[in-house]
């Protein structure tokens, strides 16, 4: 399921980066994005959400490249809204 999206992903066409099985110390997440604090992750135990250090997005793994597009346009609303959530924090700042 990950070499589905990861083409969608590493081409940074969303404006930040994410890292792909990247370790953190509640567990592996399937992608990242360190600037948003982003975890993205498929099936499987979440340990990120209980910690309230990360803003996670869970989804059903892709099957289907229409799936990973779908999942894509999932994870490019949840970076647009992390990113107009930074802004106003830093105007407030």
């Amino acid at each position: 399921h990950q070499d589905l999206l990861w083409p969608f992903l590493e081409r940074r066409s969303l404006g930040v980066k994410f890292r792909r099985n990247h370790g953190l110390v509640e567990g592996i997440a399937d992608f990242y994005c360190h600037p948003l604090r982003m975890v993205v992750i498929f099936s499987g135990s979440d340990p990120f959400t209980a910690s309230g250090r990360y803003n996670v997005l869970r989804l059903e793994p892709p099957r289907t490249r229409d799936q990973a597009e779908a999942c894509a346009g999932r994870i490019a609303e949840h970076v647009r809204v992390a990113l107009v959530a930074q802004e106003i924090v830093r105007s407030h700042a």
